[in-house]
């Protein structure tokens, strides 16, 4: 007997048991796998929706930043109480600030209104438009609107120094009157003086409107999209009369119109679960979302049970179906089967044929049995040698199905992506594409499947060990003889040198920029040395003839008079000097250098930059036994401001700052000077590249004041390091050397 016959007659057999089983198999195993993947699927479009919102958030939150730490802000602070500052007053600072807000406003199309709203809540700066695209106006006198009485304002203005609010999304108001077709957020700083007083709130309305309108457009149309705010009534509903109800005090929330899933909604990362609504399942996406870490708002996908198990429901129904018509056709089960037999069969025959013209065709490897055993031999085979213009092609090389499980890899795709090709056969694809983006794996096979071929895609994509790497694809959808489109073959170039390459030149061409100016800037500094100096001399001249003229009146009537020209004739001296030193630095002339009491030099530094400051608790440690030291002084005590200033401006908004100086002699004969104060600390990222040129963290620095502290020091032949310290904080530390007398002398 044939074996064909054998295989008919036992098919015949068990056809009829399998019948009675195949129902429950085929509904259990496509539940398991379809139900989940469609929960998936139903979170992925769910995240990027969550993610346009956070963005926006924060984009607000680093643009308010920016403008509080702005040069502006200083200058409105200074000049508010009717002095002047670099020469201006407040309403010419106030214009500044409208220009920075109205070039704001331009350059982002969301936002609605910037304002400045002073510490009595009366507007004083306030630049705005209707909506987005509308004209952007600069509001002023009359216009200025009073909002001490709003809550925004009132929680805003209780923040300590330099923390952010975010408000919920509600409608905007105007003179008590609220628009209700624009909904906003708003993002908020509290500026506050060096006293600690309050100076005002800097705000950013946010129009988000376009951005639900977005959630409303990109939804799916099988699901319905809901955004709740932290008090689960809705921003965004299929039923748009139930948006922002809470504004008229009429309720709509979740809890009311789908309490089975409240719970769900408030889990603290992204979650599926299935959930009886109503009597019937139905699939829920949780998705929440941080506003700048600070307000909470949850998207929920919500996705009809008929719909979550069309495809199970199908392959039940289909099932049912299929055995009724098994068990009345046995002999034709028979046939089906030699049928199903030959089609994995063909598809090898087709593959082997591909490989011989040099196409990759997907080989059945995931078939059981013998003909999966012959499929991956002839994987083998092709790896061996048989298929050398795939296997040995200097191009990475894989082959995929359309449901994306790998059938074909060469050795150069191996070497790239870290594995042996034999190792990833009958893998998903997915293992190489990072978790954020493998929503890309749906439009490349969405693609594939309407025969489009992609040349030219930039991406990102991962080896086995998980490292990211930039890459370009060129994806080829592949056929079988019949025409069908039966998978692609990908083929990868690695970017990720030239990526960083071009990085590198960016760089080096902005700070060769930066560098120039900094050129320019010092021989500018140069030629303003040379001509404050003689000011500054004929000061001192003056000084020392007013002092001549007034020495013979009687004393006890100028003693005061002649105690301030002397000071007044001390301090101008030390201006030329300073302006002496900074010319000679940027001459790079070697320093005059005399010994000096260090105890002297340190505490007048330490005086001369705590000048005006207040608030802060100094502690002074220098050793009783350092001989007096070969320095510039005035240099040395530049170093000492410096690094004592940029530690007082670490310490801003701390609670109890404090600052520690200590001096003392090393073992291998230098004076070793230390300030360490209770700030946030140095960025790990900061602490190798601190003492290079135009690397300042300050949004208003050049990256320069380092680098002159480190000239200056290494100049006196030491060095001078940074450090984070164990409970908080960071020192900043040099040394001075000591060399001996003759050196001095001859230097001198």
């Amino acid at each position: 007997m044939s074996l064909f016959k054998r295989l008919s007659l036992t098919m015949i057999a068990l056809v009829v048991a399998t019948a009675v089983t195949i129902w429950t198999l085929a509904y259990v195993s496509m539940t398991s796998v379809i139900v989940p993947a469609t929960l998936n699927a139903l979170k992925l479009r769910t995240g990027p929706l969550a993610t346009l919102l956070e963005t926006q958030s924060n984009q607000a939150i680093s643009d308010i930043k920016a403008l509080g730490q702005s040069g502006i802000i200083d200058g409105l602070m200074e000049t508010s109480s009717g002095a002047t500052y670099r020469g201006w007053d407040f309403r010419a600072w106030a214009q500044q600030l409208e220009r920075r807000f109205q070039a704001e406003l331009a350059s982002k199309p969301d936002y609605v209104q910037l304002r400045l709203i002073g510490a009595d809540g009366q507007e004083l700066v306030r630049v705005d438009r209707a909506r987005m695209g509308a004209p952007i106006r600069v509001v002023s006198g009359k216009d200025l609107q009073q909002k001490d009485d709003r809550d925004y304002f009132k929680d805003a203005s209780r923040l300590a120094a330099g923390a952010i609010y975010v408000s919920e999304i509600d409608y905007n108001q105007e003179h008590g009157i609220k628009d209700k077709t624009l909904p906003v957020l708003r993002v908020a700083m509290p500026l506050h003086r060096l006293s600690g007083d309050l100076f005002g709130v800097l705000i950013v309305n946010v129009d988000m409107g376009p951005t639900i309108e977005a959630l409303h457009q990109h939804k799916s149309p099988y699901s319905n999209l809901y955004l709740i705010n932290d008090r689960g009534e809705y921003l965004v509903h299929p039923d748009r009369a139930r948006e922002f109800q809470f504004e008229t005090n009429v309720l709509f929330r979740l809890k009311d119109e789908f309490p089975e899933i409240v719970a769900l909604a408030g889990a603290t990362a992204p979650t599926t679960q299935i959930v009886n609504i109503g009597g019937e399942k139905a699939g829920v996406a949780v998705w929440p979302i941080e506003l700048g870490g600070l307000r909470r708002l949850t998207l929920i996908s919500i996705l009809p049970g008929a719909i979550l198990y069309a495809s199970v429901n199908t392959v039940r129904d289909s099932s049912l179906l299929g055995g009724a018509i098994a068990i009345v056709c046995a002999v034709g089960a028979a046939l089906l089967f030699a049928r199903a037999l030959a089609k994995p069969l063909t598809r090898m025959t087709e593959a082997v044929s591909g490989l011989r013209s040099g196409q990759l065709l997907p080989l059945p490897v995931d078939a059981g049995g013998e003909i999966g055993s012959l499929a991956k031999a002839i994987y083998r085979l092709s790896e061996s040698g048989v298929s050398g213009s795939i296997s040995f092609s200097d191009e990475p090389l894989m082959s995929v199905t359309l449901d994306g499980y790998i059938t074909m890899a060469n050795k150069a795709a191996g070497e790239l992506f870290g594995f042996q090709p034999a190792d990833v056969i009958g893998r998903n694809v997915s293992l190489f594409i990072p978790p954020e983006r493998r929503g890309e794996l749906l439009t490349i096979i969405d693609r594939v499947k309407k025969g489009q071929r992609i040349d030219g895609f930039n991406t990102v994509r991962q080896t086995l060990d998980g490292q990211a790497m930039q890459v370009l694809l060129t994806i080829l959808p592949i056929e079988s003889e019949a025409g069908e489109i039966v998978g692609w073959s990908t083929i990868a170039r690695d970017l990720t040198a030239q990526a960083r390459h071009d990085r590198r030149i960016r760089d080096l061409q902005v700070d060769a920029a930066h560098a120039e100016r900094i050129s320019a800037a010092g021989e500018m500094v140069a030629s303003l040395a040379h001509e404050i100096n003689q000011p500054l001399a004929a000061v001192v001249n003056y000084m020392n003839s007013v002092r001549h003229r007034i020495k013979d009146i009687d004393e006890t009537k100028v003693a005061a008079a002649l105690e301030y020209i002397d000071k007044a004739v001390v301090q101008a001296q030390r201006a030329s000097k300073i302006v002496g030193n900074l010319r000679d630095f940027v001459e790079r002339r070697q320093p005059r250098r005399s010994r000096a009491n260090v105890a002297e030099v340190f505490n007048d530094g330490l005086d001369l930059a705590l000048t005006g400051r207040h608030g802060i608790s100094i502690q002074r440690y220098i050793a009783r036994d350092i001989p007096a030291v070969p320095m510039q002084t005035t240099q040395v005590q530049q170093v000492i401001i410096n690094l004592v200033r940029n530690a007082v401006e670490a310490m801003n908004g701390a609670e109890a700052p404090e600052l520690t100086m200590t001096v003392e002699m090393t073992g291998d004969g230098f004076v070793q000077a230390s300030f360490a104060d209770n700030g946030p600390g140095l960025p790990p990222d900061r602490v190798s590249n601190l003492f290079q040129p135009f690397k300042s963290s300050k949004s208003t620095g050049m990256g320069i004041g380092l680098i002159i502290c480190r000239s200056i020091v290494e100049a006196h032949n030491g060095r001078i390091w940074a450090q984070n310290n164990a409970g908080g904080g960071a020192t900043f530390c040099f040394s001075l050397s000591m060399p001996d007398r003759t050196e001095v002398d001859n230097a001198a």
